[in-house]
Parts: structure tokens; sequence; C-alpha cells
């Protein structure tokens, strides 16, 4: 089974809307920049590991694949 090249990532919660984490920065002399801080999950405010939602997204898929051989070797073999 090939993979995507891109795929969404979805929160435990069940969903795959995120905002960003956003942190304001100052200089003493003057000016001012933002830092990526991460990531929020809309519906249940959680912060969003992002290895965590690669790593199960990859889990699901994986589980995915093995109930379609399980259904394969259930249709090959032969019944006694």
């Amino acid at each position: 089974m090939a993979l995507p090249m891109w795929f969404t990532l979805s929160c435990p919660c069940g969903s795959d809307k995120f905002t960003a984490i956003v942190h304001l920065r100052a200089h003493p002399t003057g000016g001012s920049s933002t830092q990526h801080g991460g990531y929020l999950c809309v519906d249940c405010g959680k912060v969003a590991d992002m290895g965590k939602l690669i790593q199960d997204h990859h889990l699901r898929l994986k589980k995915e694949e093995l109930k379609q051989l399980e259904a394969q070797i259930k249709a090959t073999s032969p019944t006694s």
C-alpha cells in the first residue's frame, strides 16, 4: 500500500482542525517579531504533539492494512 505524499492529521478527539500558537516577542531596543509555538486543536483545546499525530496516523494505516489482509486470508482459506 503506497502512502500518499500528504495526509491530513487528526487529533485524538477526532477533529482535523488546528490553530497555530504564536508567541509575540519584543526587543528592548525596539522592534518586534513572532515565534511559532506549535498548534492547538480547535475542538478540544489540547496542544498537538506533531510526532504523536504522525505516529497515530501510520498506526491507523497499518491497522487498516491488517484488516484487509485478514479478510483476504479468510476469503482464501479452505473451510473445514
